[in-house]
Parts: structure tokens; sequence; C-alpha cells
């Protein structure tokens, strides 16, 4: 099956979106921001096969957002560094990410839902109590028949 051929006329910026917005790759920017590795010790710690992880390295490297050496039979992959354009770019977006990431946990940690078509919290859910008088016997449901059978 042939691959559908990417149009050429895409912006820069928007290739370099439209590369990071993939999970696996990444992952793969994000593991090279901590230590430069080969493609097989990335398709180890991504879980990927080697073929799809050296995909997606390559599309990185496309783009410019990796930087490949080769040293012997391996390819030892890292970011771009920071004083490039697109390392520049890199470290911003994985900088305001960070800050983005930890900015929701502390305020917009997720509520539970409430509104039309949604389940009520549990404490909504509770019957309110109601006194019963002191001579009425607690009801069991099946107690009649407990006692019946008894």
């Amino acid at each position: 099956m042939a691959r559908r051929p990417k149009p050429t006329d895409i912006e820069p910026l928007l290739d370099r979106m439209m590369a990071l917005a993939e999970p696996s790759r990444w992952s793969i920017v994000q593991l090279l921001g901590r230590e430069p590795r080969s493609v097989g010790q990335l398709a180890r710690a991504t879980g990927l096969s080697l073929a799809v992880t050296s995909r997606h390295v390559s599309r990185l490297r496309r783009v410019g957002i990796v930087v490949g050496e080769k040293r012997g039979k391996q390819l030892i992959c890292t970011r771009s560094g920071p004083n490039t354009n697109i390392g520049r770019w890199l470290d911003a977006a994985l900088a305001e990410t960070s800050a983005a990431v930890a900015e929701y946990s502390e305020a917009e940690a997720p509520r539970p839902l409430t509104g039309p078509g949604t389940q009520p919290e549990a404490s909504q859910t509770k019957e309110p109590e109601v006194e019963k008088p002191a001579d009425e016997p607690e009801y069991r449901p099946g107690g009649d028949i407990d006692d019946f059978l008894l």
C-alpha cells in the first residue's frame, strides 16, 4: 500500500507542530531531552518496534527537532540544541507545556460533572433522613419472610 504524498506547501512551524502532535513522537522528544539515545534505546523506552521508532525519528529529523549522528551502525539522536531556532522554539514549547501542566493540575483539576445527563455526586444521592416515631418497628426488606421461615 502506497503512502499518500504529503502536501509540500505546509508552513515549517505547522509542520513541526504536526510532527509533535503524535504521542509517540512527543515521548521520544521528551526522552531525548534527558540524554542522547540510539534508535534502539528509544524503541525499548517507548515500547515501539524498531521500524516504527525509526520512522518517527526520521520524521522528527526531517522537521529539524531531532539531530542524528551515525556511530558505527547506530544512529545516536539528540534534540536540536538551544543555539538553533528550532531548539529555542522547542525549549519554549516544552517549558510552556510543563508550566501549563503544573497550572492545570493545581487549579484546574478535573471535577465531577453535574447537571442534566450526568450522575449526581454521592452526597446528592442520599435520601433525606426522616425521623421515625419511637413505637414504629424498623423496616427490613424481606423481614416478613425471614420471620415466617423461622
